[in-house]
């Protein structure tokens, strides 16, 4: 690692454009157990750097269990306080979104990986896969992180180079950007799909749907447009990550003191971000994922919500022939499941119960009964610590609405250890999967 110089950065930073005085992101680099804390004002400058610890393994997570940290581009989706916290993630903890489109197209999977800090002495590579912190550091950590915006780079080694020289992937990357900007207003579904290097069964009635939104917003604002605003551009290894706050328009944008700002008629319709490679000289979009919209549970697709907003429209948006996919999707159900054990192992029962159907049952208990139950647990143990391994999915075939999900379930609390099979059955109801059953054998 070298030592800090003024003219070099990390090679995988590109760009922040945001419009706030100040902006922040971090990096750890595995290899010497550091993590920075780098600031953006218009260049990339480091601000700060921190001992960490990272995964007892080397390597890249693959699979739960592994005690491995994952390497890539991820955001920060939650942040807990020590309220919130059983004693071994000490003051305080920042769930990331791993694993992220890229990790579950590659076959990885795993659950809970945070930077947190602890109470005992930090060691080199010494998590089950975190990044920890000693709490004073972590505590100081807290003001630079911004949730479903502050990203955060996993590395095993940090490489150097002149600013100048991301200064073209840049420039290419917003003029990509321009071009998709243009086809989604004006342009047909195969030149669109063109930038795309996969095809998504849902693709298709999308863009039948965004096509009659798009004539009728065309027919009440003829200066309509899509931005995508403020973008982020990093990079891993191969994989460019584009990060961008996606608003439809009644009017053209204008300028206000220098900074760009939106007119009255205007609607987020979803932070959305995009995975691309460089390929044959052109950019390609391997994968797609919104970080955080506005949309309604079951709409799935932000532009859509926001663009019957703009044009006042009351009729539903996505049949339910069409939510199919959505419901199908195992990336959805993963992660729901993830959320699930997120907040078990958090004690964060009011995000626990969320998890559960109205008419939930196990063991004789209601879900008001479940989570009462799971209260008397929850003061009674000081630490909970629960993952999965070998996660399978299963649909019905008679009921649509109706998923079963089979796992290795490892427990551990200060007062009890155990190993067994669960298996969940996720009930589909208003546009979100919830527990509908649940069971367990000892193993």
């Amino acid at each position: 690692m070298p030592a800090v110089a003024e003219k070099i950065i990390p090679n995988s930073l590109i760009a922040m454009d945001t419009d706030r005085t100040i902006d922040y992101l971090l990096l750890v680099e595995k290899e010497s157990q550091t993590l920075f804390v780098y600031a953006f004002d218009g260049q990339f400058r480091e601000l700060k750097r921190f001992r960490c610890s990272t995964g007892e393994n080397r390597g890249s997570k693959k699979q739960s269990g592994d005690r491995k940290t994952p390497e890539g581009i991820y955001f920060f989706k939650n942040r807990y306080t020590k309220r919130d916290l059983t004693p071994i993630y000490g003051t305080r903890a920042f769930p990331i979104d791993y694993p992220n489109y890229m990790d579950r197209f590659a076959g990885k999977n795993g659950s809970a990986i945070w930077v947190h800090g602890t109470n005992k002495k930090l060691k080199d590579r010494d998590t089950n896969g975190c990044v920890a912190m000693i709490n004073e550091d972590i505590d100081g950590l807290d003001k630079y992180i911004d949730l479903h915006h502050t990203p955060i780079i996993i590395q095993k080694r940090i490489k150097y180079v002149h600013p100048n020289e991301n200064e073209p992937v840049r420039l290419s990357l917003i003029q990509f950007l321009r071009n998709l900007e243009n086809l989604l207003m004006y342009g047909d579904a195969q030149a669109y799909f063109s930038h795309f290097n996969y095809i998504s069964d849902y693709i298709p009635k999308w863009w039948q749907t965004w096509l009659k939104l798009r004539k009728d917003i065309k027919s009440r604002y003829p200066d309509a447009n899509i931005r995508f605003n403020k973008p982020i551009m990093l990079k891993h290894d191969r994989i460019h990550v584009v990060l961008f706050e996606q608003i439809i328009s009644s009017g053209s944008l204008f300028q206000t003191t220098g900074i760009q700002t939106i007119t009255p008629k205007a609607y987020m319709a979803g932070k959305k971000k995009l995975f691309v490679v460089r390929y044959k000289e052109k950019w390609r979009i391997v994968g797609e994922e919104y970080l955080a919209s506005n949309a309604k549970p079951g709409k799935n697709y932000p532009l859509l919500v926001a663009s019957s907003n703009l044009t006042e429209q009351s009729q539903p948006l996505i049949s339910s022939s069409e939510a199919l996919p959505v419901m199908k999707d195992h990336s959805v159900i993963t992660q729901m499941i993830d959320n699930w054990l997120d907040a078990w192992r958090t004690k964060n029962i009011d995000q626990y119960g969320q998890c559960y159907g109205d008419d939930f049952r196990c063991n004789g208990k209601n879900k008001k009964q479940w989570i009462k139950y799971k209260e008397r647990l929850n003061k009674k143990y000081t630490f909970i610590k629960v993952d999965r391994e070998e996660l399978s999915i299963q649909f019905y075939k008679n009921y649509k609405n109706r998923v079963k999900v089979f796992f290795k379930q490892t427990y551990e609390s200060n007062m009890f250890s155990a190993v067994g099979r669960k298996t969940l059955i996720l009930k589909y109801d208003d546009g979100q999967w919830k527990i509908y059953r649940e069971y367990w054998n000892k193993l």
